[in-house]
């Protein structure tokens, strides 16, 4: 019985080294896991304040974004009325101003009628009233 008891007793160690190496492996493991969950966790965190950072950055550029759009609008606006006061009939004449002739050949330089009436003559241009003034 000597030597059977004493292979048991081989067996038996042998299967408690190897129960050991596997409660060390699963314990590496189960801390690796563990650390890692941590870390998603925080980087979960991160990503979390980076989307709230990005969609705040997006609505600033959608507002400017707006804000120029309707300045861009308004000047337009205020081009077109500018453009169709130079265009409109003269309220002392009657007659329709032509700042630019409306058709040219390409080789005609662009001739400006500013202080003049479609009859040629001359009308007075005054300088605006603060012109020189302050300086």
């Amino acid at each position: 019985i000597g030597p059977v008891s004493d292979r048991a007793k081989i067996i038996s160690d042998n299967l408690e080294f190897i129960t050991q190496s596997l409660r060390s492996d699963l314990e590496k493991l189960n801390s690796s896991i563990r650390i890692l969950s941590e870390r998603l966790n925080k980087m979960s965190g991160h990503i979390g304040d980076r989307l709230e950072d990005f969609n705040a950055l997006i609505e600033v550029i959608q507002r400017e974004a707006e804000e120029l759009f309707i300045d861009t609008a308004s000047t337009m606006r205020g081009f077109r009325a500018g453009a169709r006061e130079i265009t409109s009939p003269s309220p002392n004449t009657g007659e329709e101003v032509n700042e630019t002739p409306s058709v040219r050949a390409e080789d005609e330089p662009i001739e400006f009628n500013a202080g003049k009436s479609q009859d040629g003559k001359n009308r007075a241009v005054e300088p605006p009233n603060d012109a020189g003034e302050g300086a």
